[in-house]
């Protein structure tokens, strides 16, 4: 520990190294697949309705599965 005005101090962390494990050069070139993203912004606001759709439809199924439960509880 060093000394700095009177208050002990650590030494500065070094960076760490992150080396490359040995994988063949077939998969370490091989280009990842991006999905494609429509520049379309009227498709993408449909996707999003029928997402939220979707969402809405299995959320409501759900709340009348858990009030059915809820039900055997009460009486």
């Amino acid at each position: 520990m060093r000394q700095v005005d009177g208050l002990a101090t650590t030494k500065p962390r070094k960076r760490r190294v992150f080396r490359k494990k040995n994988v063949p050069a077939a998969i370490q070139s091989a280009p990842l697949a991006a999905p494609v993203v429509s520049n379309n912004f009227q498709d993408l606001d449909d996707e999003i309705r029928q997402l939220r759709s979707q969402l809405a439809k299995k959320l409501q199924l759900q709340n009348a599965q858990l009030r059915k439960m809820l039900e055997r509880f009460d009486r």
